[in-house]
């Protein structure tokens, strides 16, 4: 049977309950996402589990939308913020835009459990933020292997956060535009 998740047990049940049965690393494909999150998202992980949480997130909508200055460094200050931490990141590249929304945790064996539905990895998609009491967001779990192999599939089309030329591929401006 389907199970829905809603917004109150979005963060709990997608993001941290995976990891009491054992999963260790989490692949995020997410239209928008934050540093906020991801550092919130591996302190809870690190502090709650005594576990490091190997992270990997796409970010799907920089292809078409571009990405903030104040976003980027954000993201390249979560190896310093968080030490110890296997964190990687990319993002779409022009003119891709990613707007799938799918979480896909494993263990050492492989894909164990995934969730996709509507929330980004933000603070505000996982009601961690104030105005979330206004805001509804619904993840399904579904076949791991499959939203794996998408994940793997879509991946191609991405650019790493560290890569020298990031700038050519993606537009990084400089006030945020959300």
């Amino acid at each position: 049977s389907m199970t829905t998740l809603i917004s109150s047990e979005l963060f709990e049940k997608t993001l941290l309950k995976p990891i009491e049965n054992g999963a260790t690393s989490l692949h995020v494909i997410t239209g928008y996402a934050s540093p906020a999150m991801v550092t919130r998202h591996l302190d809870l992980a690190k502090d709650r589990y005594k576990v490091k949480v190997e992270l990997d997130i796409l970010v799907g909508m920089t292809g078409r939308d571009g990405l903030s200055r104040t976003s980027l460094l954000g993201f390249k200050s979560i190896a310093r913020q968080i030490p110890g931490s296997v964190f990687r990141c990319s993002f779409a590249t022009k003119p891709t835009s990613i707007h799938s929304k799918v979480f896909v945790w494993s263990n050492e064996r492989g894909p164990v459990q995934a969730f996709v539905g509507s929330a980004n990895y933000t603070q505000v998609g996982f009601g961690l933020a104030s105005q979330s009491s206004n805001h509804q967001e619904v993840l399904v779990e579904v076949d791991a292997q499959q939203a794996f192999e998408y994940a793997v599939d879509v991946a191609t089309s991405t650019i790493d956060l560290n890569h020298p030329d990031l700038a050519e591929y993606v537009d990084i401006f400089e006030e945020s535009k959300h």
